[in-house]
């Protein structure tokens, strides 16, 4: 998707528009360059309002998705030493996968089923764990929606 607008929040944010569904546009939130989040807008106005809170520079901390979850607290799990906890949680609930994924290399999967959120790392190692993870490594983790 072709970025519309850009803002750049004081504590570092990013905020991407994109085209989403005609009228209705997703704002993609980026920390460090990754993409941690994306609020899709549910109509029209709702993109103009998110639009006119950007322009206001109010904090997108403050915005939940879909599903209720503060865009802050997702954030925090998805990024840094937070991103290392919430791993490490997932593991030690069992919800931790080690796989060949079809490319040749293995996998790691990581599914947290309280915010729907599938974390990935391509390894060459078969059982890794979140204790084995780098901070290096930690910033290789791709995010993303079940």
């Amino acid at each position: 998707m072709s970025s519309i607008r850009t803002w750049k929040q004081r504590t570092g944010i990013q905020i991407d528009e994109v085209e989403f569904d005609g009228d209705r546009h997703a704002f993609e939130i980026y920390v460090d360059g990754k993409n941690v989040v994306t609020i899709c807008a549910d109509s029209p106005e709702q993109t103009e309002d998110m639009r006119s809170s950007l322009d206001a520079g109010e904090d997108v901390r403050d915005w939940e998705n879909v599903n209720g979850h503060c865009v802050g607290m997702l954030i925090r799990q998805r990024t840094g030493d937070g991103l290392r906890e919430t791993l490490k949680r997932i593991e030690d609930a069992g919800t931790c996968y080690n796989g060949d994924l079809c490319s040749g290399k293995f996998g790691t999967y990581w599914v947290d089923n309280s915010t729907g959120t599938l974390y990935e790392y391509d390894t060459e190692v078969m059982d890794l764990s979140v204790d084995d993870l780098t901070d290096e490594d930690l910033k290789n983790v791709m995010i993303g929606g079940l």
